[in-house]
């Protein structure tokens, strides 16, 4: 296994580690986010997470559970954008922007492995 490859898998995972504490102690206790919103966000967190196991474990599944991340993240911000207006969203930008960036970079490098033949 290359060491990008390693380095890689080994950060979306501690990211998705840190969002479960994060929403688990946070997210699901306040009630300021929507239901449907917590689960798009679960989506999200559970795609990046599984997408970093089978990454680690040099799957071609992993480009898929990333897919499955940016489906998430992508509903996720339109159900805060539409049911809690923008000033929610203002307020939840920052997470929103560190998940976006972390799904997105994580697809594009599956994809780009996956294209080179290191994933089975």
């Amino acid at each position: 296994m290359p060491w990008h490859m390693l380095a890689v898998g080994v950060l979306v995972l501690a990211w998705s580690v840190m969002v479960f504490a994060k929403y688990g102690v946070l997210g699901t206790a306040s009630g300021e986010i929507s239901g449907w919103t917590q689960v798009h966000v679960a989506a999200c967190v559970w795609g990046n997470f599984a997408g970093a196991i089978l990454l680690l474990a040099r799957s071609r599944w992993a480009v898929q559970a990333f897919v499955t991340g940016i489906v998430g993240i992508m509903a996720a911000s339109l159900t805060l954008i539409i049911q809690n207006g923008p000033a929610a969203s203002i307020y939840h930008m920052p997470a929103l922007f560190g998940l976006w960036v972390i799904t997105q970079t994580a697809l594009l490098y599956a994809l780009r492995v996956r294209s080179r033949g290191l994933l089975r």
